[in-house]
């Protein structure tokens, strides 16, 4: 996905703008006059515009996939089901040792992608082409403590590479915003390479290399769509609900830095009133209105314009709030998923009555949490955790039985998505309250009566 910030719009339209105000035909007299100026300076007007409301509709198509990457809780990939996004952490693993070597710097890998080019010289002007665009993988998994799962590549976007990826399959679908963070191992390398001999003299060209791998052992965070592949095993793939992100940042560094860009949802409207500005004076030159009503029409446009900040904050701080609610209202699903666990735990150690009593103190304190008080235990395992173990060390037994061992894994599982719930939730409402600490967002925070909301705490002592 495009990082967009206020400086990628700004820059884009301010080279466009500069390629249409110097544009000029040779020998012409009329290109800089005054009429033809005045059209270009409309057009600037209506490219700053466009650039604006085009990278602002994107940041916020991007926003909304990297807010549900962003709630995802964090999985195992024995966790991994058909249908339903996944996120996760783990190691890159090749399929029963099956490796490439990348063709020009001759390094192991599961993906690489490779771009040769060549420095032409056409008349008077000189530029680098593309000659070579190679991008293969070959089977490769995530692997983590409980296991592994396939990842499939096939239609993915984009490698940071800058090049185009010439891999795609009509057989899957292909949505855009997939991406896999590679190492660059060549980065433009240039180089001399023999063309052959003319009339006894040796020809050579100007060329230059870059590369891209993905490593085994690289340690990363990854998203995607459970899949059945064609051999019917689950893997992870792109699909139109979930791109397949694989990228060797953490989730939370990955989520600020595009977080960075925010400033593109205010700064957008500035921008949109001084385009306006251009174009409606340009246009005013033909159309020569009065001085007052130029200026009248063009301080009630702006000002609506600048108006539209106002609303623009509103609901951007409606959407943090919504967010922030839903993110607490999974915690309450995820400590009622807890709850339910108790009676099945509870009849797996039934029958070790040396531990009833603690088993019913662990119980009732169980239930004593299902209705969320915005207080949870700091560490992810609960005292459901060492109380179990403790009966399971006293009977092995018990510790070998699958049943107990299943639950045990599942109960700590959700004590997982409890956490990683509670951490969304409190980001969201840092976000949130920030925002309306901060201009143009406090005016519509003071205007609408917007309040602060309050963390999740942590028990003391707990």
């Amino acid at each position: 996905m495009k990082r967009i910030n206020f400086w990628t719009i700004a820059a884009s339209a301010l080279v466009v703008c500069a390629i249409v105000l110097l544009l000029s035909a040779k020998h012409c007299d009329e290109c800089y006059s005054p009429p033809v100026m005045a059209v270009k300076v409309f057009f600037c007007g209506l490219v700053i515009i466009g650039f604006t409301l085009y990278y602002r509709w994107q940041f916020k198509e991007h926003e909304g996939i990297v807010f549900e990457v962003e709630s995802l809780p964090l999985g195992q990939t024995d966790g991994v089901v058909e249908g339903v996004p996944f996120a996760g952490t783990g190691t890159i693993a090749s399929e029963n040792g099956r490796q490439l070597m990348s063709p020009y710097a001759n390094k192991p890998c599961v993906y690489f992608h490779s771009i040769k080019e060549k420095y032409v010289r056409q008349g008077k002007s000189s530029r680098w082409v593309v000659v070579e665009n190679i991008a293969r993988f070959v089977p490769f998994h995530l692997k983590d403590e409980r296991g592994e799962v396939n990842i499939d590549l096939t239609n993915i976007d984009d490698d940071f590479s800058g090049f185009h990826i010439d891999r795609n399959d009509g057989k899957i679908p292909d949505p855009r915003h997939s991406e896999i963070d590679c190492a660059k191992v060549l980065r433009k390398t240039p180089y001399s390479e023999s063309d052959g001999k003319f009339l006894g003299i040796l020809l050579s060209s100007r060329y230059r290399r870059s590369e891209s791998i993905v490593e085994p052992g690289t340690a990363v965070f990854v998203c995607g769509m459970g899949a059945k592949a064609a051999d019917g095993q689950i893997c992870l793939r792109e699909d139109a609900r979930c791109p397949l992100i694989i990228t060797t940042k953490t989730r939370d560094r990955y989520v600020e830095e595009f977080y960075k860009g925010s400033n593109v949802l205010y700064l957008s409207f500035p921008l949109i009133a001084l385009g306006f500005s251009l174009s409606f004076w340009a246009a005013n030159y033909f159309l020569m209105v009065e001085r007052s009503y130029f200026y009248a029409a063009l301080f009630f446009v702006d000002f609506m314009i600048m108006g539209g900040m106002i609303f623009g904050a509103y609901n951007r701080i409606v959407s943090l709030r919504n967010r922030a609610l839903g993110a607490l209202s999974n915690i309450e699903v995820e400590l009622k998923r807890r709850a339910d666990l108790i009676p099945n735990l509870a009849a797996v150690v039934d029958g070790y009555s040396q531990h009833e009593q603690n088993l019913q103190e662990f119980i009732a304190q169980a239930r004593a949490q299902i209705s969320f008080s915005k207080v949870e235990p700091q560490n992810k395992t609960s005292v459901a955790l060492p109380v179990l173990a403790a009966v399971a060390e006293k009977y092995p037994e018990l510790k070998a039985s699958d049943n107990f061992r299943a639950l045990m894994l599942e109960l700590g599982d959700t004590e997982g998505r409890i956490a990683d719930s509670r951490e969304f939730y409190n980001r969201t409402t840092q976000r949130y309250d920030t925002l309306i600490q901060q201009f143009p967002f406090l005016v519509a925070a003071r205007i609408f009566d917007f309040k602060e909301m309050q963390f999740v705490s942590i028990a003391r002592g707990a």
